[in-house]
C-alpha cells in the first residue's frame, strides 16, 4: 500500500495537471476571484458611518435608532433604562478616520485571519498577503495604500456608547457605557522602502479585537459581494452595501422581487455628503442618476439576484427618490462553509498540484460546464486535506467501479460521498458543509 502511494504521489505531477491559482506568499493561501466577503456585523450595520466615501480628522458621532440598535452580540434585546445608542468615532494622532478603501483593507486583513486558522493571540501578516486578499496587486503604490490604512485601522477608535436612566433614593442619574473597538491592535509594522521612496515590502505584528474575532468566530458576519465592492467609487461604493444587505435580506426571507426606495434628502444626509450644493433639486437629480445607473444591474449576495435601480420624482415634485428593486430567479443566499474558516493545510504548491493531478487522473473532470466546477471543487480539496486522504479515496473509487458497484450519479459525485465519509471518519470536518452558528 506505502508503495503504491508513493508511487501514485511521484505520477500525480504530470505535464498536462492543471495549474492552480496560487499566491506567491509563503503565508497565507486564498483563491481569487472572491465574490463574497464577510464583515463583522456591527461595523457592516452602521458602514455608511463608519466607511464614509471620503476620509477625514474630525470626530464624529451618530445616534442608532432605538428600535434598530444591533448590540455587541447579535439579537440581544434593548437592555431596561436605555435612553440612546451612538456610535463615536475618534481619529488617531496626524491620522484621518476610516473611509471606504479602510475597508477593503480591513475585509483583506479578515482574510488572512481566516486563511491562517483564526488564532486569537498576535500574528504577522505581510503587505503583499493583504493587498492580494483584496485584488491588487504587489506594486510599491498598493503596498502603501495597505501600510497607510493599517495605521488608520489600528488609531482610530471607535466606541459604542449606551445611556441608561437609573433611578435610586437621590434621584434619577444619567450613566453611560462604552464598548471599544480597536481594530485592529497594530504591535509592529516593519516596512521596506526602495530608493523611489516606494514601499518595497513590510509586514506587520497584528491582534484583532476580542469583540470582532469573537463574533467573525461565531459567524454574526454580513455577506457583501467583494467583487461588485472593489470595483465601484465614489458615493456609489459606500452605498451599494446598504441596498445589497437590505434586499439580499428580504429575499432570503421569503419576499418576491423586494423594493427598496430613499429620498435623495435622506440619502445625502445618510451618504455624509458636504457639498453646500446638495440643497438644490438639480444637484440632487444629478447625484441619484450617478448611483442609481453604477448600480443598476449589479448581482447582490442573494444568488441569481441583481438589483434594478431607477430615479423618480416624488409627489410634490421637491425631491428625487431612489428605486432599488431586487430582480431574477432567486437561487439561495451563500451560506458560510468550513472551507470559509479551516486553516489550509497544503502550503506548498507541488503538494496541491499533486494532489490535483491524481483527482484528474482517478476521477476525471467530466465535460461541459460541470468540468470547471468539478476542478475548483478538486483544488479546495488539494489545499485542505493530505494526499494520504485522497489517495485513499481514489483508491476506493476505483475498488468500487472495478467490483461492478451500481453508480447512479457522476463518479465525480460518487468520489465526493466516499471522499466526504473518510474526511469524517478521520474526525476532520468537511471543507463544503455550512458552518453553525453560534448563539
Amino acid at each position: 500500500m506505502q508503495t503504491d502511494l508513493l508511487e501514485a504521489k511521484k505520477n500525480a505531477v504530470h505535464a498536462n495537471a492543471h495549474q492552480l491559482d496560487l499566491l506567491d506568499d509563503d503565508e497565507v493561501i486564498v483563491d481569487y476571484p472572491l465574490a463574497i466577503a464577510y464583515v463583522e456585523k456591527n461595523l457592516e450595520q452602521h458602514q455608511e458611518f463608519i466607511f464614509q466615501e471620503k476620509a477625514s480628522r474630525e470626530p464624529r458621532s451618530l445616534v442608532i435608532d432605538r428600535s434598530a440598535l444591533l448590540k455587541l452580540k447579535s439579537g440581544a434585546s434593548v437592555p431596561p433604562g436605555m435612553t440612546e445608542a451612538r456610535i463615536e468615532i475618534e481619529p488617531g494622532y496626524d491620522c484621518d478616520t476610516y473611509s471606504a478603501d479602510t475597508k477593503e483593507v480591513l475585509i483583506g486583513l479578515q482574510l488572512v485571519w481566516l486563511s491562517k486558522g483564526s488564532p486569537e493571540g498576535k500574528w504577522t501578516a505581510s503587505l503583499s498577503s493583504i493587498a492580494k486578499a483584496i485584488g491588487r496587486s504587489t506594486g510599491g503604490f498598493n503596498l502603501e495604500f495597505v501600510n497607510n490604512h493599517l495605521k488608520v485601522l489600528n488609531r482610530t477608535k471607535i466606541r459604542f456608547v449606551y445611556s441608561f436612566e437609573v433611578k435610586d433614593d437621590d434621584g434619577t442619574h444619567l450613566i453611560k457605557s462604552a464598548e471599544l473597538y480597536l481594530v485592529p491592535q497594530l504591535e509592529t509594522s516593519n516596512v521596506i522602502y526602495k530608493n523611489s521612496g516606494r514601499v518595497k515590502s513590510g509586514r506587520a505584528l497584528l491582534k484583532l479585537d476580542d469583540k470582532v474575532m469573537s463574533n467573525l468566530n461565531s459567524n454574526l458576519v454580513v455577506p457583501i459581494n467583494f467583487e461588485v465592492q472593489r470595483s465601484l467609487r465614489g458615493h456609489s461604493k459606500v452605498w451599494y452595501p446598504r441596498v445589497c444587505r437590505i434586499l439580499s435580506g428580504l429575499v432570503a426571507h421569503g419576499e418576491t422581487n423586494p423594493v427598496y426606495e430613499r429620498s435623495m434628502m435622506k440619502l445625502v444626509s445618510d451618504l455624509k455628503v458636504t457639498s453646500s450644493r446638495k440643497k438644490y433639486l438639480s444637484y440632487r437629480e444629478s447625484l441619484g442618476k450617478t448611483i442609481v445607473n453604477t448600480l443598476n444591474g449589479t448581482p447582490l449576495t442573494a444568488e441569481g439576484m441583481s438589483i434594478e435601480a431607477s430615479l423618480r420624482l416624488n409627489s410634490s415634485g421637491d425631491d428625487w427618490i431612489t428605486v432599488f428593486k431586487a430582480t431574477g430567479v432567486y437561487k439561495g443566499l451563500r451560506k458560510i462553509t468550513n472551507g470559509d474558516r479551516l486553516p489550509v493545510l497544503n502550503t506548498d504548491p507541488n503538494e496541491r498540484e499533486a494532489i490535483l493531478g491524481l483527482l484528474i487522473d482517478n476521477v476525471g473532470s467530466g465535460n461541459g460546464n460541470s468540468s470547471r466546477r468539478n476542478i475548483e471543487n478538486f483544488k479546495v480539496l488539494a489545499k485542505f486535506y493530505s494526499f494520504d486522504l485522497v489517495f485513499k479515496s481514489t483508491s476506493e473509487l476505483k475498488d468500487n467501479i472495478q467490483q461492478g458497484v451500481e453508480v447512479k450519479t457522476t463518479n465525480q459525485g460518487f468520489f465526493m460521498g466516499i471522499m466526504k465519509r473518510n474526511v469524517l471518519q478521520a474526525g476532520k470536518a468537511w471543507v463544503f458543509d455550512p458552518v453553525e452558528e453560534k448563539s
